[in-house]
């Protein structure tokens, strides 16, 4: 397994350099190292080559140590942020689950035929002092590791990757980097990435900490709490943050977050409002870039938010194809609002495992991701994403399937349609709209408390009633039409009968 070998030849030629910070303590190469190798000494036994194991732990060392001691093997894995998703790989048999004795998460449920393990923490393993590193041992073909992604469906599904498995992995990965120059950037070995709590089910989490290895960099991973703890390693010179992330970030007090005008700051998993812009511009850092990708299609766009208009317009990678297109598959002009597909370029990544429906509605039999983004392009081939034409929400990074809301709603309104979507649509900020479709009178209060009830935790929406949704000639709501409608102002809350929109804040 290429990452293994870089990490013990990292070990080998300097044994001290730092290849984790975790809660802020430093684990060097070498301990690394060989805390991988004794876990995959004593897993050897009892697990084997080609079957999956799934990972049950919420530590983010321990499961690195076993994730990469399993994969060494030719074990599959995928690592479980919850319990309850140990029933998300369809027809895949489970070999077994993974805990450990002091996180022994109860209310776990086995596969059927899966045995479960219960390990000691990894990280507790004693080496005789002077002993020389352990050499490299592998299976012929390295593991897979499964992801798990909602972005698309709105529910978890797993998505294979290889990162790591062989050096072709990790360089399709790191050319995302020359997207945009960063001419000032520190040599690639000497990068600290500060992932805070990114758990390896996701692909920030999983994806850029190979990446790190493979080349000597280090990489942060904090679970102490409040994000901005992470930083206060003084080595740190990346971060990936979601919308929410940096939330949370800014939210602490202002003596606890001294600049870091050096820092190189990726918002990843949305984008971020004006606002959000200025304040990590003045307490933290101005080098900000926006990453613009998918699970299960990879990064395809960035940009470097030096301007208000960067937050919106992104850079479309030199190696990727990306189209905005109708409901007819057929491209765009600049200026119209469409859905984007990706060409595929797999990175390891191939499907929603166990789910043919799915994995056709996301990437397509015609060569093609389509990651459920509404988008345009402009006259010099940007991209800006305005939504989701998926039945997801995406808001501030974090994706909620609207189903549940939407059926909740149509049932207690007695309507003949609900819509809920989210976006960009005339604004930096995004936006939540909630569509009510009946031709019968129905007081705006009704509406309002309805909503209310039943959507709870967003800072406001808007409400719209309408005689009728656009809708597709198989009767399902026409979202593209729809957002087409937002960005052109047709849905205003100043707009007259029959559309009654109103701006609400939930009790």
């Amino acid at each position: 397994m290429y990452l293994l070998s870089q990490i013990r030849s990292h070990a080998e030629a300097d044994p001290g350099r730092l290849a984790i910070v975790f809660n802020n303590e430093p684990v060097s190469y070498a301990q690394f190292w060989r805390l991988i190798e004794g876990r995959q000494r004593s897993l050897a036994p009892h697990v084997s080559a080609g079957s999956l194991v799934l990972v049950c732990t919420r530590d983010l060392l321990e499961n690195w140590i076993i994730n990469l001691a399993l994969r060494a093997l030719g074990v599959d894995t995928s690592a479980l942020g919850d319990i309850r998703q140990t029933d998300r790989f369809g027809e895949r048999a489970v070999a077994a689950v993974i805990t450990l004795d002091d996180d022994p998460r109860p209310g776990l449920v086995l596969p059927p035929g899966a045995v479960h393990l219960t390990l000691s923490p990894p990280s507790r393993q004693t080496f005789g002092p002077g002993a020389p590193l352990p050499p490299l041992t592998c299976a012929a073909i390295a593991g897979t590791h499964f992801m798990l992604t909602s972005g698309t469906t709105g529910a978890p599904k797993p998505v294979a990757t290889r990162i790591g498995g062989s050096p072709d992995s990790i360089q399709a990965m790191r050319a995302m980097a020359d997207v945009v120059r960063d001419p000032d950037a520190p040599p690639p070995s000497d990068v600290m990435l500060c992932l805070f709590d990114f758990g390896l089910w996701s692909a920030p989490g999983y994806l850029r900490p190979p990446m790190c290895w493979a080349v000597g960099a280090g990489v942060v991973l904090d679970q102490r709490g409040p994000p901005h703890l992470a930083l206060e390693w003084p080595g740190v010179t990346h971060v990936n943050v979601t919308p929410i992330h940096l939330q949370r970030i800014l939210a602490a007090p202002e003596n606890a977050l001294p600049p870091r005008p050096d820092l190189r700051l990726a918002v990843i998993a949305g984008s971020i409002g004006v606002d959000a812009w200025r304040e990590t511009r003045r307490r933290l850092t101005s080098r900000i870039f926006i990453n613009v990708g998918s699970t299960e299609g990879g990064l395809w766009a960035r940009s470097w938010a030096l301007t208000e208009d960067d937050l919106s317009w992104h850079t479309i990678a030199p190696d990727r194809v990306v189209q905005v297109v109708d409901e007819a598959g057929e491209p765009l002009p600049p200026g119209r609002l469409g859905e984007v597909r990706v060409a595929l370029r797999r990175q390891g990544s191939a499907s929603h495992l166990g789910d043919g429906v799915e994995t056709a509605e996301a990437f397509g039999d015609d060569g093609w991701v389509y990651p459920g983004d509404l988008g345009e392009l402009d006259e010099r081939g940007r991209i800006c994403l305005h939504g989701r034409v998926s039945e997801v929400l995406s808001l501030n990074g974090v994706k909620i399937a609207t189903a549940p809301w939407e059926r909740q709603l149509r049932e207690r309104l007695a309507c003949d349609g609900v819509c809920i979507m989210s976006g960009r649509f005339g604004g930096d900020e995004e936006e939540l709209h909630v569509f009510v479709e009946t031709a019968a009178p129905m007081p705006m209060t009704r509406l309002v408390e309805a909503v209310q009830s039943t959507l709870r935790g967003f800072a406001q929406a808007q409400i719209h009633r309408v005689d009728a949704l656009p809708r597709t000639p198989l009767g399902k709501v026409w979202r593209v039409e729809l957002a087409r409608r937002l960005k052109d102002g047709m849905y205003r809350p100043a707009a007259p009968d029959p559309i009654e929109a109103l701006r609400y804040h939930p009790k």
